[in-house]
């Protein structure tokens, strides 16, 4: 049997490559050649390896919009057999929930040749600072423990080639996929627009050079987000002085954009007597008129963040009483 292994991995904080680097280990530990591929730094090649195992974190019940781009790229080699493990987050340590990820990536994979014959999900400290403190230094070293070794044995099983296809409900895949939808196409976008720098910032830009998506530029010395954010929390976390934050102002600012539309768009549908043509244009005029309001809003508010009493208006929210979470291991995602 060809003893040759990739693992494909992408992470945000480091939670995901802290799994990656055990899995390796245990795969190398077992006499098997191993490859570690970062996602957001790789191209898409799966070689000649046997056995590929692909770990991943979840954002909005799936995976991330990065990590999907890189599988629709890949080609399976002859007979190559793959594993998937998705990474969550929590207070307390519990399991969570996978959602529709699991499901769409092995499908995916599939589709590009793989032969899936394990699927699991495993949960580490919660790191979505924006909007959740983080647990303690203390409770997090204990949760990683607890996973490091689930993480051990599901790579154990994978090296016994035992088959494990964790399976959802058509009903569960159905709304948790509207929500995977919702989050894909607009929420990680939204949630990067709700990033703000506070006066603690000095310009040093690690945040924007170690964001996976490329989607922070400095501008004015300070750092700027654009609508590719993958919602991974690596900047927020990452900060060497705790300076970005999440704003409420913001939050308020495009919570209007998203409902002023409504009524532009319900004038558009009475204007038509055909129901079906009635929802057609309101539909259509919301869309349109959602996009302009938002775009309207993230450049005001890009004006308002090149004044400082501006950004003294938008630093205030609730990721400035919380705790950074520095991932286990090595820390916060990788450096450059």
């Amino acid at each position: 049997m060809n003893q040759d292994a990739v693992v494909h991995y992408f992470t945000g904080t480091g939670n995901t490559r802290h799994a990656a680097r055990i899995a390796a280990e245990r795969l190398r530990a077992a006499g098997w050649t191993v490859s570690e591929r970062p996602m957001d730094r790789c191209p898409p090649e799966a070689g000649t390896a046997e056995l590929h195992w692909f770990l991943y974190p979840m954002y909005g019940f799936g995976a991330p919009a990065l990590v999907t781009r890189y599988l629709s790229a890949l080609s399976a080699p002859p007979g190559a057999r793959a594993a998937v493990l998705a990474v969550g987050g929590s207070m307390r340590g519990e399991p969570g929930d996978e959602g529709v990820s699991l499901h769409r990536l092995s499908s995916l994979l599939r589709k590009r040749g793989f032969t899936v014959f394990y699927t699991n999900l495993v949960s580490y400290p919660i790191n979505w600072t924006q909007f959740f403190n983080p647990p303690t230094p203390a409770e997090s070293a204990r949760i990683c423990e607890q996973t490091d070794e689930r993480v051990r044995r599901i790579a154990d099983a994978v090296l016994r080639g035992e088959t494990h296809l964790r399976k959802r409900s058509r009903r569960a895949r159905a709304g948790l996929g509207l929500i995977y939808l919702a989050y894909r196409s607009l929420g990680r976008r939204l949630l990067g627009k709700l990033f703000t720098a506070d006066d603690r910032c000095d310009g040093c830009s690690a945040c924007a050079r170690r964001c996976p998506a490329s989607a922070i530029a400095m501008r004015h010395g300070r750092p700027a987000w654009d609508w590719r954010c993958e919602g991974c929390m690596r900047c927020i976390n990452a900060c060497p002085r705790e300076a970005i934050q999440s704003s409420s102002a913001r939050m308020l600012v495009f919570a209007a954009a998203g409902l002023l539309p409504f009524w532009p768009a319900l004038a558009a549908g009475r204007a038509v007597s055909a129901p079906v043509l009635s929802l057609l244009a309101g539909t259509g005029v919301f869309l349109a008129a959602t996009g302009l309001f938002l775009l309207a809003a993230d450049r005001l508010l890009a004006f308002a963040g090149t004044r400082p009493a501006g950004r003294r208006l938008l630093a205030p929210g609730p990721s400035r009483r919380f705790r950074r979470y520095r991932g286990p291991g090595d820390g916060v995602g990788p450096s450059e």
